[in-house]
């Protein structure tokens, strides 16, 4: 099925840190352990991964899956 339309995001990168910084504070507060201080860490660069900038000049190719057979 084709559109012809540009995606949009539905989820927006401040509408998530806005909850993470507020469970960084909590693992913090309550010295919850190290795990969940580590989670939040990982979350963190995910989330910057997920939502970084698309390059300008950078185009986008379209493969198909006959293109890796």
């Amino acid at each position: 099925m084709k559109c012809g339309g540009k995606l949009g995001p539905t989820v927006f990168k401040a509408g998530v840190e806005k909850y993470l910084q507020v469970a960084f504070d909590m693992v913090k507060r309550y010295n919850v352990g190290e795990y969940y201080r580590q989670r939040l860490d990982l979350i963190k660069v995910e989330l910057d991964e997920t939502f970084r900038p698309i390059e300008e000049d950078r185009t986008q190719t379209k493969l198909l899956v006959g293109d890796f057979a």
